[in-house]
């Protein structure tokens, strides 16, 4: 049944043309099926998540919250962060944990604990240890080396995201133009 409704949102996202949407003067609020207000959708899928996927279980979405200022990546099979892996140049996990450059600006999952990478011009490293979906230590192998940029992590207390999670599912879009009353714009909001 949720495979139908990425399917749906992905269809919208063709259909509307957010792609093309950088010149509109309007946005899309993003709700969950409660009614929590999420955020504006980022059109263009500036930070690299999964729109457009081989595999339904890995399409997202991402929004920024108005009550953090986050960026927010959601599964949208889940509901929940998405995952990333963290990256270290030690051999055990420990010291400071790094995530590719191309996520600095997201909120993402590793483990049970919310990470982002911090603004920064990313460095050119080498890692070979990295913690997986449920926070393990692993070892890439002895014939891989991920050598890319990367950007430090820093975790991100999961009260302060501004939204409760996960979401409940299937997320609704309001269209919304932004030079409509800014009262209008928010009313949901003000419900919390």
């Amino acid at each position: 049944m949720r495979n139908k409704y990425v399917l749906i949102f992905l269809f919208m996202l063709f259909v509307f043309g957010i792609s093309n949407m950088q010149n509109a003067q309007a946005v899309i609020e993003v709700y969950d099926a409660n009614d929590q207000h999420l955020g504006e959708l980022v059109p263009n899928n500036k930070h690299h998540l999964n729109t457009v996927v081989n595999d339904p279980s890995d399409a997202a979405i991402v929004f920024c919250n108005p009550n953090s200022g986050l960026f927010i990546g959601i599964n949208l099979i889940t509901g929940d962060l998405c995952f990333t892996e963290l990256y270290f140049q030690s051999d055990n996990c420990e010291g400071q944990p790094y995530i590719p450059f191309n996520k600095m600006y997201v909120v993402y999952r590793n483990g049970a604990r919310c990470w982002t990478g911090v603004h920064a011009i990313p460095s050119y490293l080498t890692t070979r240890y990295y913690l997986d979906i449920d926070g393990t230590c692993a070892y890439t192998g002895p014939t891989w080396t991920n050598t890319m940029y990367f950007v430090p992590a820093i975790e991100i207390p999961e009260e302060s995201l501004g939204i409760s999670l996960p979401v409940a599912l299937p997320l609704r879009f309001e269209y919304v133009d932004c030079c409509q009353n800014s009262d209008h714009r928010h009313k949901k909001n003000k419900k919390r």
